[in-house]
Parts: C-alpha cells; structure tokens; sequence
C-alpha cells in the first residue's frame, strides 16, 4: 500500500469518523469533512487495504463473518500484530477476503465478538 492511499477513521465520544486525517504525534485526528476541528484522544484504525466479499473495505477493528471456521470460530476481529508487523488473524488476511464479510466493528459492536 502506497503512502498515498493509506486510510484512517477513527472512534471518538461513542461516534465513527470516517474520513480523517493524522497529525505527527498520531494523538490527534481532524475531519475532512471539518478540518478546522482538531480531536484528541480516540481510538485511531487503519485500513488494511483490502475489500470483503461485498467490497466494504477492511480496517482494524472491523469484526469478519467467515462462511468457514478457523481456530475454531467464523468470526474475527481484524488488529495490528507489533509483533508480527501484519494485521491479523493472518491467515484471513492474506488468503481469505474473498471469503468474508464485515459485519461490524469492535467499538460499535462489541457484542459480536463476546
């Protein structure tokens, strides 16, 4: 993925921001579609670059519906790996889009994946 085409939305005061931008210290987000707005704090994702089954694009956070099982469920919740420096599950990521679908994200629908 090109520097260009990176993607951010971001979680703040129990609302998803959908286009938004960073400011160097990565604590801070603004709107784009208000720019003069800066926010602090928030939970900032990233997009994985990559489309489900329905092209809906993928971010961290967002909660995938398999039509299989792997580690033994069909739902997953898609996270940055420091360890690993790749979004995870990986297996998902890699091999499966195709086969997946958003179904919702971890701040807004955090029962799916209780």
């Amino acid at each position: 993925m090109s520097a260009s085409r990176l993607r951010f939305r971001a979680w703040h005061n129990n609302k998803m921001h959908s286009a938004v931008g960073l400011f160097p210290s990565g604590e801070s987000f603004f709107s784009y579609y208000n720019p003069d707005r800066c926010i602090n704090g928030g939970a900032i994702m990233q997009s994985t670059g990559l489309l489900d089954q329905d092209g809906v694009e993928i971010f961290e956070g967002d909660i995938l519906e398999m039509d299989f099982k792997v580690a033994g469920d069909t739902r997953h919740c898609v996270y940055w790996s420091y360890d690993t420096a790749r979004f995870c599950p990986e297996l998902i990521m890699q091999s499966y889009t195709d086969n997946a679908v958003v179904i919702g994200n971890s701040y807004e629908n955090p029962e799916l994946i209780e």
